[in-house]
């Protein structure tokens, strides 16, 4: 059984990560995935003041035409890892740094985020391991386009 890390424990053993490449998305290249970086341990009670040595950081773009007819795309971000004995949680800020949504389960394998109508501009998710040893995770953010 696993012993339980104390949330400011911090042995992280990283692997470079996409973290903070500036990614645009639009209608023609709706969507963009990264692998996170590997943390060899790693716990952090939540995103606020995470500091990028703990948390990823996957800053974005969405670049909408002016003449688009409104409504605006939905947007959608997920991440998933291995295992399920891991945990992290998923936030979605705006350009102004306030938290847009938030995915925080727990005993899965994956946390995933929706907002119904995105507006143009620059967007940060932070992936917080929350309790993590020796995991990553993938990820991927898209708009969701209507098909016909």
């Amino acid at each position: 059984m696993r012993r339980l890390l104390p949330l400011a424990l911090l042995l992280l053993v990283a692997t470079p990560a996409l973290a903070s490449a500036q990614v645009v998305l639009t209608l023609d290249e709706p969507l963009a995935a990264w692998t996170g970086r590997t943390f060899g341990a790693a716990a952090w009670p939540h995103a606020e003041r995470c500091p990028a040595l703990v948390c990823d950081r996957f800053e974005f773009l969405v670049a909408l035409p002016d003449d688009l007819e409104w409504p605006a795309p939905p947007l959608a971000a997920s991440i998933a890892w291995d295992s399920p004995e891991d945990d992290f949680d998923l936030y979605l800020y705006d350009g102004w740094g306030f938290l847009v949504t938030q995915s925080v389960g727990r005993l899965s394998q994956a946390e995933s985020v929706y907002v119904d109508e995105i507006k143009p501009g620059t967007y940060t998710l932070v992936v917080v391991p929350t309790l993590v040893v020796a995991s990553g995770y993938d990820g991927r953010v898209e708009l969701v386009l209507a098909t016909s």
